[in-house]
């Protein structure tokens, strides 16, 4: 039997520390474990994730056995049981839990509100057209909209987040969209520095607990953001840049300033950030 620290290291040397760090932090919560969830279970384990949450109803079947991640001695036992029976087998050292339950739209919200990361991973298709509604819903006003989704578009304080990408052929749509563009990256990035407090970063190492993924024009936001909220937090302009440019995917973006650009760079910076607050203050 190996000890903890000698599959700590051995996954460290796989994957690198920083990696290990985020994955062996990190808490998946998986809908379903036949075909595609008990893979996916199985995977994470291996990779090295700390926590993983099983939920499903049913029982293994000599039909699952092609293609699942479940053995003979399995059959007639809960998919929750035996899969994490199977996954300690291979990493002894994972935190489990599991729920033997149906879901469905009024129990989704209860059973994965907790966690960042759900996999849905069903395999009928009147269990995948299950709508997991993970957010308050209720609180949306339908009165505000009048012909499909022809809406007040000035009226940013009710309609923030009513649609996703509205309609941007005049001034008042576009201008939305930046502000709901601005409104989900300041959450997503709050959110990654809480979360990487609570989990011990000073901020300063910030690297080591965050990996960030900007994939279209407006996610870039979250670059002169994150420098802003380290400010708040008491670091200064350039320390908070230097802090950001080490943080993966969004090293790239500033790594390749050199100094005139950099000059550039700030002050195009300090000019949005003025921007932005006036906006919101409007």
């Amino acid at each position: 039997m190996i000890t903890f620290e000698e599959y700590e290291n051995a996954l460290k040397q796989r994957h690198g520390e920083r990696i290990h760090n985020i994955l062996s932090h990190s808490s998946v919560a998986i809908a379903g474990l036949g075909g595609l969830g008990s893979n996916i279970a199985m995977y994470l384990a291996r990779a090295g994730v700390g926590h993983l949450h099983l939920v499903d109803f049913d029982k293994v079947d000599i039909t699952n056995l092609n293609r699942q991640q479940y053995d003979i001695a399995d059959l007639g036992t809960l998919k929750t049981d035996a899969l994490t029976k199977n996954i300690k087998r291979f990493n002894p050292f994972i935190e489990i839990t599991s729920q033997c339950v149906k879901v469905n739209e009024d129990n989704a919200a209860e059973i994965f509100g907790g966690y960042k990361i759900v996999c849905e991973a069903f395999d009928k298709a009147e269990n995948k057209a299950i709508h997991l509604n993970l957010f308050d819903i209720d609180l949306a006003d339908e009165s505000m909209v009048h012909d499909g989704i022809t809406f007040n578009k000035k009226d940013i304080l009710h309609n923030l987040t009513l649609f996703l990408y509205p309609d941007e052929s005049d001034e008042d749509g576009r201008k939305l969209r930046v502000y709901q563009q601005y409104f989900m990256v300041s959450n997503a990035a709050q959110l990654i520095l809480d979360e990487a407090v609570s989990k011990g970063s000073n901020l300063h190492d910030l690297a080591d607990y965050a990996v960030v993924q900007i994939n279209d024009t407006h996610p870039s936001m979250i670059i002169p953001e994150f420098i802003r909220l380290l400010g708040e937090r008491g670091i200064d302009f350039d320390e908070a840049a230097e802090i950001v440019s080490h943080v993966p995917i969004i090293q790239f973006w500033l790594r390749h300033l050199k100094n005139g650009q950099s000059i550039i760079w700030k002050t195009l910076f300090h000019s949005w950030f003025r921007s932005s607050a006036s906006w919101m203050k409007k």
